[in-house]
């Protein structure tokens, strides 16, 4: 497990054990009997300062992309208000569920007035939020964020999902200009933002009008924590069982978080395929445009709500039409820029981006 304690240490902790044992200090008191974890002896800040406590899914920090934003997202909120940030990324599901259980456990029979702020990342740990958030009710110190997710929470704590429908709707639409063959490279068929990306995207393909060839989707997981993170012999694996007889104008769209970082390397390595950017703008030769989700804002802005309020709106839904995602085209050849300068015209984009709008409406209900 690594934790990452703000402005201080990064600790490696393996095992369910020092995880149990990590949980623990969740109660270890100050001399002013507030509760803290694993204070520096040179913490600048007071014990009193407001913790944010973030949950990520397993091996998820550092993926360059999605949890890598919300991190920024959190540190950028502590050093704008002073509070403390504590950002767990398990070796494993099962460690952070344990992290998770002990900690809901702790929170609910705590005694003191120090302000916390549990934030969830990842749905994969869905069913455990879901049965847990109603014991925070008697602590009115402790809230909870839950990311992700377009369910709101029954009982305390707030959900925030940024909705990729409408952004993904469009880079199917245009995908077709940059490759007539298309893989989609998912996570797993369980998560609920990965499936309503995959289907986003083949909606836009369909309407497109663009010459294309075919659309194929392949899953590297089948259960809810699986698929972020993949080998470099199963990415090569993915890539070749794929490919073509003519590799020329392939395209592959990586819904499936750290996976992409895999596959974009082994892409740039092999030229197996051109590249969609997922979550940020991708800086490849491969690569000429990119979805984009503001997921960073978005967190900012609920956790800057909870620090001057004390409290969250209950269910936040963000999506295109808000600016909370975008295609961003960054063609990388003159002939790449020659098909944006072409087809995607303002008046287009205008178009498009209307009919996504729609579209992400028509899928929210």
């Amino acid at each position: 497990m690594r934790i990452k304690f703000f402005r201080y240490n990064t600790v490696q902790i393996f095992g369910l054990l020092l995880v149990m044992s990590l949980a623990l200090m969740l109660s270890a008191c100050t001399k002013d009997g507030d509760v803290i974890y694993m204070v520096d002896p040179n913490d600048p800040q007071p014990s009193d300062s407001p913790l944010i406590v973030a949950v990520y899914d397993a091996n998820a920090v550092g993926d360059c992309s999605y949890n890598d934003l919300i991190y920024k997202g959190i540190e950028n909120v502590a050093v704008k208000y002073g509070a403390r940030a504590m950002q767990i990324s398990p070796s494993s599901f099962s460690e952070g569920k344990a992290f998770l259980e002990k900690a809901f456990a702790q929170a609910v029979t705590a005694t003191d007035t120090l302000r916390r702020l549990f934030i969830v990342t990842s749905t994969a740990y869905d069913s455990l939020v879901r049965a847990n958030n109603k014991h925070l009710e008697s602590n009115s110190y402790t809230d909870l964020l839950y990311l992700e997710t377009p369910k709101p929470l029954e009982g305390k704590g707030s959900t925030l999902f940024v909705d990729y429908y409408g952004a993904m709707y469009e880079a199917g639409y245009f995908a077709p200009l940059f490759g007539k063959s298309i893989l989609v490279a998912a996570a797993n068929p369980v998560n609920e933002s990965v499936s309503n990306a995959v289907s986003a995207f083949a909606d836009g393909f369909n309407d497109s009008p663009y010459e294309k060839n075919k659309l194929k989707t392949e899953y590297i997981g089948s259960k809810i924590d699986e698929g972020f993170s993949i080998s470099d012999s199963a990415a090569v694996q993915l890539l070749n069982s794929n490919a073509e007889d003519n590799l020329d104008g392939q395209l592959i769209v990586p819904i499936c978080g750290s996976s992409s970082n895999t596959i974009a390397r082994i892409s740039d390595n092999t030229q197996f395929y051109r590249i969609v950017g997922i979550d940020r703008v991708m800086n490849s030769s491969l690569s000429d445009f990119s979805v984009v989700k503001h997921i960073d804002k978005a967190v900012s802005e609920t956790i800057e709500q909870w620090m001057n309020t004390g409290t969250m709106e209950k269910h936040r839904r963000l999506g295109i039409a808000a600016g909370y995602t975008s295609v961003v085209f960054h063609p990388h050849s003159n002939d790449f820029e020659n098909i944006v300068n072409k087809y995607i015209t303002q008046e287009t984009l205008d178009i498009v981006l209307k009919k996504a709008i729609e579209m992400e409406g028509q899928n929210e209900h």
